[in-house]
C-alpha cells in the first residue's frame, strides 16, 4: 500500500549537501535508489523511472543538527516482505542502523545518512487495522519482531519500482507553528497530536507529515545556510486552490502540484 491511494503524493525531497559523492553512494548502496543523473553540483536518484531525491552540493552550508529542518525522509516499501528483504540486506551488509520499531500502523527501520539526515525504511500494515475502537489512529513505539520479519521474507534482489516517499518527518521549533503550515495553509488534517509532536495527512493516511521538537524546541530558524532539507514536492489529487509554493517559516519550501493523469 502506498500513499497514492489517499489523495496526496510526496513526490520528491531535495537536500543541500557538502559531499555529494558520499551522499550518492549512501542512497544508492544502502537505501537502494538508482542514480538518474549526477555531476559535481547535483544528483537525482529514484526508483524505476520515478525520481524521489535531489542532492544539491553547497560546500559553504553548515551542519546544524538541532536546527529546524529534516528529522527523517521515510521511504515506503510496497509490502512487509520487501521490508524484511531490505533488512536482511542491511544485516548482511553490516549497515549501521539506529533502531527498528513496530508502530502498529507500520513497521520501520531507522538509519542516518553521512551528513546526519534521518532515513526511515518502512512498510504499512493494512489500512483497516490503523484505527482503534474509538476511531482514532493507533500508534506506539513497540519492539519490531525482527526474527519473524526476516524468516517470512525473500532475499532482497532490487528496490521495488512501487517504492515511494511515504512521509516526511520534520524537526521544528514549535508544533503550533508547524500546524499553521500543514493545517492552516496546506489543508491537511491533524491525525495525532501529543506534547511536542504532531502528525498530519489527507484522506485518512496515518501521516504524510510529522513534526517534533525533540532537538529543536524554541529554535525558530537555522542560522544561515545549512545542510539538510531544502524542499519537499507534493501532488494533491483534488486540491486546485493552493499556491504553487508554501514557504515554512523555518526555511523549508513545499512545492504544490495537481496530480496529472492518475486516479486518486
Amino acid at each position: 500500500m502506498t500513499q497514492k491511494h489517499f489523495g496526496l503524493d510526496i513526490t520528491r525531497v531535495a537536500l543541500r549537501v557538502n559531499d555529494i559523492d558520499s551522499m550518492v553512494s549512501f542512497y544508492e548502496e544502502v537505501v537502494g535508489l538508482a542514480v538518474f543523473k549526477k555531476d559535481k553540483e547535483m544528483a537525482l536518484l529514484g526508483v524505476g523511472v520515478t525520481p524521489l531525491l535531489e542532492l544539491h552540493r553547497d560546500i559553504h552550508a553548515t551542519p546544524q543538527r538541532n536546527a529546524p529542518g529534516l528529522y527523517h525522509t521515510a521511504f515506503l516499501l510496497p509490502t512487509r516482505g520487501d521490508l524484511g528483504a531490505w533488512l536482511g540486506k542491511a544485516i548482511r551488509g553490516q549497515f549501521t542502523l539506529d533502531g527498528a520499531s513496530d508502530h502498529l500502523v507500520s513497521e520501520a527501520v531507522y538509519l542516518t545518512d553521512p551528513e546526519g539526515n534521518g532515513v526511515e525504511i518502512y512498510a504499512d500494515r493494512p489500512a483497516d487495522t490503523w484505527t482503534g475502537p474509538d476511531g482514532a489512529v493507533r500508534g506506539g513505539v513497540n519492539q519490531l519482531d525482527i526474527q519473524h520479519l526476516l524468516s517470512t521474507s525473500p532475499i532482497w534482489k532490487a528496490t521495488p519500482v512501487e517504492t515511494r516517499i511515504g512521509h516526511v518527518h520534520l524537526q521544528v521549533g514549535s508544533v503550533d507553528v508547524a500546524e499553521k503550515v500543514f493545517v492552516d495553509q496546506m489543508g491537511l488534517d491533524v491525525m495525532t497530536k501529543l506534547p511536542g509532536m504532531g502528525f498530519y495527512s489527507v484522506g485518512g493516511y496515518h501521516h504524510h507529515f510529522g513534526a517534533n521538537t525533540h532537538h529543536s524546541h524554541g529554535i525558530a530558524q537555522p542560522d544561515g545556510v545549512v545542510t539538510g532539507l531544502m524542499r519537499v514536492d507534493l501532488e494533491f489529487a483534488h486540491r486546485t486552490d493552493l499556491p504553487k509554493v508554501i514557504e515554512a517559516p523555518w526555511g523549508t519550501s513545499f512545492g504544490i502540484n495537481k496530480r496529472q493523469g492518475r486516479a486518486a
